[in-house]
């Protein structure tokens, strides 16, 4: 498996997401799109044509919020950009005291945390038995509260 070097964050919003990719030393590209399918496009379009940029050498990370993300995915998913999703709270708690908010700067943020953490691409074992839309996992199940594999409940 090839080494991932271009971590591109996204900021998701309702109508515009901010856009930044990081090399893994410094930010190389900053940009807003409509959250659109054309705007989508245009942007990824812009990022494949970056120096040294491979699709199977780049990942992208956004927070989960919700059905704003799920357009973004399809469109993720058109162009054949791997991505992963991770939670506001654990980005959040990993930045610690931080003031304002500023989705240009959120999204080099996920940028960065993404090469720092290894939220990079899901193996295809984890893929293939994450639980479909809808249907609560196994942990799940007995309470009714989410946990992530192997977490412990007090």
């Amino acid at each position: 498996m090839m080494d991932i070097r271009c971590f591109i964050g996204i900021d998701v919003s309702k109508a515009t997401p901010d856009w930044a990719v990081f090399d893994g030393k410094k930010i190389v590209f900053q940009s807003q799109s409509l959250n659109s399918e054309s705007g989508v496009k245009a942007t990824v379009k812009l990022i494949k044509a970056l120096p040294n940029f491979t699709i199977m050498g780049s990942v992208c990370c956004m927070e989960h919020t919700d059905h704003y993300t799920l357009a973004l995915c399809c469109f993720l998913q058109q162009a054949e950009l791997p991505y992963t999703m991770i939670s506001p709270l654990e980005l959040k708690r990993s930045m610690g005291l931080t003031r304002g908010k500023n989705d240009r700067v959120d999204a080099m943020r996920i940028a960065q945390f993404t090469c720092l953490h290894g939220s990079g691409r899901p193996s295809a074992a984890a893929q293939s038995s994450a639980p479909s839309l809808g249907q609560p996992s196994q942990a799940e199940k007995s309470d009714g509260l989410p946990r992530s594999a192997g977490q412990d409940r007090h």
